[in-house]
């Protein structure tokens, strides 16, 4: 058996402290991949870079994600998730003290690919290293804590390292970027020290992802969070512009009423995995309200109304797309082709995932660009109604799973 690979058998009691670990090292790499927004303007300054090579510095994390999040699960599940997550953080701490140092865009460029390749990493071998750790009667629960990690590190961000930019510059962030990320792996190798059996061979077998791509549940999965990533992303990063340039509102009030609306996800990345957490088949309940929140909320958003309704829209979106999330990484160990392939199975859904954080933003800017404000809720509610589709078609794969 690989190294932390979820036994058939789940352990008796949940082991609190790797699952407190494994999130732990889930929030900073959230950390290094959301640090650029606070950096871009002074990183374009110093380095003399234009807008579009910009954006591909933020954007490089979830490109490294897009392209391997196929491969990141079959790695995980031959080495282990342990030894995973622990390379993960390595190429993190690599990642960003090489970024700190860097003298040129493309310097830059590739430390943030390197921290992109541990982003996967540990993106797909926490799945299974909490379901390795935590008891039947937990392990919804704990998979829902863990999907939290998203927002937390999105809040911590802008609240806790603005200062620091302005005070010391952006090589500064990337430093404590590496210095977070050797804390985090120390802390996790303490934690989980005996946790896991010993290692077997490395090998890449990619009948692993064909058979998780032959799981219909796993493509539905993959689908619904894609479709609630491309959302939730998009109105993370275009929410400040329509506060200041719709609302009038001032760019430090934007920033906190961003941060509230990032903050509530949170209680329902954790509810999201509570509700499925005797039965990961429950699923398709989440996504169906998660469906209606994406494909209802945003038209009180961008609409015409009263400002009250509008901030209800923004608040309501969150709290019921977030359940999507928490869902997702619960079912995942109920819909994997067997206990050695969550791994693989996690990858593909990631993948979906990531490429939902690729295309968001520019999606969105397009249909603004195109239309206006007030066009972009039928772009929402396209996509609420494919998630209700996929909902009700999970539904009925896993009333055939539980019959059969």
């Amino acid at each position: 058996m690989d190294p932390g690979t979820p036994p058939n058998r789940p352990p008796a009691a949940t082991r609190w402290r790797v699952v407190g670990a494994t999130i732990a090292v889930g929030v900073v790499a959230m950390i290094q991949t959301g640090k650029t927004a606070l950096a871009l303007p002074l990183i374009g300054r110093e380095l003399d870079i234009g807008m579009v090579t910009a954006g591909w510095i933020a954007s490089m994390v979830s490109l490294a994600g897009a392209l391997l999040g196929f491969a990141a699960g079959v790695f995980v599940d031959r080495i282990g998730c342990r030894r995973a997550l622990l390379l993960g953080a390595a190429c993190l701490l690599v990642g960003s003290a090489a970024g700190a140092l860097a003298a040129a865009a493309p310097v830059l460029l590739a430390a943030r690919f390197v921290e992109g390749v541990g982003w996967i990493a540990i993106m797909v071998a926490a799945t299974p290293m909490i379901a390795f750790a935590t008891a039947s009667r937990d392990r919804g629960l704990a998979l829902g804590l863990w999907s939290a990690y998203y927002p937390t590190g999105m809040i911590v961000v802008p609240l806790a390292a603005s200062g620091l930019v302005d005070a010391l510059g952006w090589r500064a962030l990337w430093l404590l970027g590496a210095a977070l990320s050797a804390a985090v792996m120390a802390a996790f190798a303490l934690a989980t020290a005996g946790e896991a059996p010993a290692a077997g061979p490395v090998r890449f077998a990619f009948a692993d992802i064909g058979h998780a791509l032959s799981r219909a549940p796993v493509w539905l999965l993959a689908l619904v969070f894609l479709i609630q990533t491309q959302a939730s992303f998009s109105l993370m990063t275009w929410l400040p512009t329509l506060l200041i340039d719709q609302l009038g509102r001032s760019v430090a009030t934007a920033a906190i009423l961003t941060a509230g609306f990032v903050a509530l996800f949170v209680p329902a990345n954790i509810l999201g995995g509570w509700l499925v957490r005797h039965d990961g088949r429950r699923a398709w309940l989440a996504f169906l309200i998660g469906g209606a929140g994406i494909g209802l909320m945003p038209g009180l958003m961008f609409a015409d109304l009263p400002e009250w309704q509008r901030f209800a829209g923004a608040a309501l979106f969150p709290l019921t797309t977030g359940l999507v999330a928490g869902a997702v990484y619960a079912a995942i160990p109920v819909f994997a082709p067997s206990p050695r392939q969550i791994g693989a199975a996690g990858g593909v859904v990631l993948q979906g995932a990531t490429l939902g954080a690729l295309a968001g933003p520019p999606l969105l800017a397009s249909v603004v660009v195109s239309f206006s404000w007030n066009a972009v809720d039928w772009l929402f509610a396209a996509q609420g109604a494919v998630v209700v589709g996929a909902a009700l078609a999970l539904r009925r794969l896993s009333r055939q799973q539980r019959l059969g």
